[in-house]
């Protein structure tokens, strides 16, 4: 597939003022010679930054051993904690990332510059994958720039870039997930969705399953949208279709997605019983409005922060309920979604 001239104006005026952008938004950060490792928290310095680091020598030690003529892959590490599994321990650091990987490439002692760099990069990936989306919806030129610097710089993204960096791999999968979606609707073009599952599922096992819930609310609701012929059997075929592409997907990533599950499931907290309340207490509610203006964390990581052109286009999303029925019902349902635990 070849893009056209305007879509590829899109990518590169959005890389051009992503650029700008974020030279702005982390110049601070040049400026008083920091680094995006949490150091106040325990995670970054002493969880992310080793994992990184520990996925590189792991990853050379593989190549050495290649090279050496005896390969070697090691799943078993003494020096974690008391002697641990390599890949279910580390699968959650976000193991199976594919921008980890370059780790590989990196000397132990430029980990701080690739974490860094890694970082940004996820935002600008994000970006990219919005405006991927928004060509297939059939959009195109500044608006679409625009929504993707807004996506890209919200206030989740900006706030957890610097505290647990692969929290936004789900920014990048989400667009590529929906676009997958979109192809197999409009196109039986099954591909990229197979392959966004496969690494959506690889990343993390945490965020994978809460995207598959989302698709799962998108791909509904969107079915509803298009003309059918018998309503009731293409329902029952298209959702028959996406649990096939979404198991090849997810075997695909079988080799670290299964480990991680069992281990995870045989853990005692996996077995602890959850209460929780009908609703949150009067301070969530209280706070609710107002964390779409700001970087608020109300519970439980969630995190809004639109930037004011997003408060805009809801604002008019609203005031015109007949335009955007689907974009309305979607907003609203996932709101809804906010307001209970």
């Amino acid at each position: 597939m070849t893009l056209s001239s305007r879509s590829r104006r899109d990518y590169l005026v959005f890389t051009a003022l992503f650029c700008v952008v974020g030279l702005l938004v982390f110049s601070t950060y040049l400026y008083v010679g920091k680094s995006f490792i949490w150091s106040t928290g325990v995670d970054g310095i002493n969880q992310h930054y080793p994992a990184l680091m520990y996925e590189g020598m792991w990853l050379r030690d593989i190549a050495k051993s290649f090279l050496a003529g005896h390969p070697e892959v090691k799943l078993w590490d003494y020096h974690i904690g008391y002697g641990s599994d390599v890949l279910t321990t580390m699968s959650y650091y976000a193991f199976g990332d594919p921008l980890n990987l370059l780790s590989a490439v990196v000397p132990t002692r430029y980990t701080e510059l690739l974490y860094n760099a890694l970082a940004v990069a996820r935002l600008w990936l994000a970006g990219l994958a919005f405006v991927l989306f928004c060509h297939k919806m059939e959009f195109s030129g500044t608006k679409v720039v625009a929504g993707a610097l807004a996506y890209a710089f919200s206030g989740y993204a900006t706030y957890v870039i610097t505290r647990h960096p692969f929290f936004c791999n789900p920014l990048i999968y989400l667009p590529l997930l929906l676009t997958g979606v979109e192809r197999v609707y409009r196109d039986h073009r099954p591909a990229l969705y197979m392959v966004a599952i496969f690494l959506a599922a690889l990343s993390n096992y945490y965020f994978f399953y809460m995207l598959a819930l989302c698709v799962a609310i998108y791909a509904v609701c969107r079915f509803f949208t298009l003309p059918h012929k018998n309503v009731v059997v293409d329902f029952v075929v298209t959702g028959v279709s996406f649990v096939v592409l979404s198991l090849v997907g997810v075997a695909c990533a079988a080799f670290l997605l299964l480990p991680t599950l069992s281990l995870l499931l045989s853990n005692n907290r996996a077995h602890a019983t959850l209460l929780y309340e009908s609703f949150y207490d009067i301070k969530y509610y209280q706070r609710f409005i107002p964390s779409f203006f700001s970087v608020t964390i109300l519970d439980r990581w969630k995190l809004l922060g639109f930037a004011g052109p997003v408060l805009l286009g809801v604002t008019c999303l609203l005031a015109d309920r007949r335009r955007h029925p689907f974009l309305l019902v979607a907003f609203l349902l996932m709101v809804a979604m906010l307001l209970v635990p």
